[in-house]
């Protein structure tokens, strides 16, 4: 029946609206709004049917846990990210009490890219087998956050995020990596060629190869 309709059609939304594949926007935000306030306009001749209050308090439920899934942690990707912010924003329109999750999430993760920032700017590629090996993968790790900002910055950047200093920073990594990668094998062939049995030039030795092999992997050099 028509009641039925609306509460299936305001359950189908929610699912498109989270954690679907499918494209949500404010156009569905917008149809979710309109089935409550049909629904509503009944509610006083179908008290048994229709309970208003409790459906928006599951879409909020559902929009809270929604929103968790987006606090990312500090050496995730990035990557997709995006369409999910876009379906938060979308809610955000139609339901201004769903405005602070966007604005939380945004925030966040305004937080994470600024601090990866930091942490690419102030390590020198030169210096990177000077590092611990776990200095160095947490280095390697944070690289690769900034390389999944800038791989869809051009959406990202619909969400006011600095993406485009992610991207700066990121490049300017890949060219310095380069050139480094280039150092260090050259100076792992003549510290091989020496065949020093010193045990701190093989310990130097054995890093560089991880720096190789890590980055690598990282940029598919």
């Amino acid at each position: 029946d028509y009641i039925t309709q609306q509460i299936v059609s305001i359950n189908d939304e929610l699912i498109r609206g989270t954690y679907s594949e499918h494209d949500f926007g404010a156009a569905n935000a917008a149809a979710v709004k309109v089935a409550l306030f049909r629904l509503r306009s009944l509610q006083d001749e179908y008290p048994g049917e229709i309970d208003c209050d409790s459906l928006q308090r599951s879409i909020r439920n559902e929009l809270d846990k929604f929103q968790e899934q987006l606090m990312l942690e500090r050496g995730k990707s990035f990557s997709g990210i995006h369409r999910h912010l876009s379906k938060i924003s979308a809610w955000s329109q139609e339901f201004p009490d769903v405005a602070p999750l966007y604005e939380t999430v945004t925030q966040h993760l305004a937080g994470i890219i600024k601090d990866s920032i930091a942490v690419s700017v102030e390590i020198d590629a030169e210096n990177l087998a000077a590092l611990s090996f776990l200095q160095l993968e947490a280095y390697i790790k944070n690289l690769g956050v900034l390389q999944s900002i800038a791989e869809d910055a051009e959406y990202l950047s619909t969400h006011a995020l600095d993406v485009n200093s992610a991207r700066d920073v990121y490049e300017a990594a890949v060219v310095s990596m380069r050139a480094a990668i280039k150092l260090w094998a050259g100076t792992m062939s003549s510290k091989i060629r020496a065949a020093v049995p010193d045990e701190d030039k093989l310990r130097s030795v054995a890093k560089v190869a991880v720096c190789v092999e890590a980055l690598n992997n990282l940029f598919e050099l």
